[in-house]
């Protein structure tokens, strides 16, 4: 198995216009070239609210880059290393699912709530 890793660049929690659209069209490059390449899985952090912005619009975003992401792809599955990250702490690997309207292992409940749909 192959699991790449996404640039330590990308910030989805973002609330910055300009870093956000910048981390959008990043990670969908990686993710089209991880699918052209048969890799299945991409693992990201979701980023920092960098004091710029609350938890819970920092989860809105990471939830929206996820679906932008699954929206433009036909089968990468995306997956988070939960550690130094403001929206959560531990250290388990949980990977999104596809097309049943929730993250698979993941227990972010907030990102649930925040409106992921694959």
């Amino acid at each position: 198995m192959v699991l790449p890793h996404g640039s330590y660049l990308f910030n989805p929690a973002s609330s910055e216009v300009d870093k956000w659209e910048k981390t959008k069209d990043g990670m969908l490059d990686e993710c089209l070239r991880c699918e052209r390449l048969g890799i299945r899985l991409y693992n990201f952090h979701p980023g920092s609210t960098l004091g710029k912005c609350s938890i819970d619009e920092a989860v809105a975003n990471v939830a929206r880059m996820i679906n932008y992401i699954h929206e433009r792809t036909k089968f990468i599955v995306l997956g988070s290393r939960r550690t130094s990250s403001p929206l959560s702490s531990g250290s388990n690997r949980n990977f999104s699912s596809r097309g049943n309207g929730r993250l698979g292992e993941c227990n972010w409940e907030k990102l649930l709530r925040a409106g992921t749909h694959h």
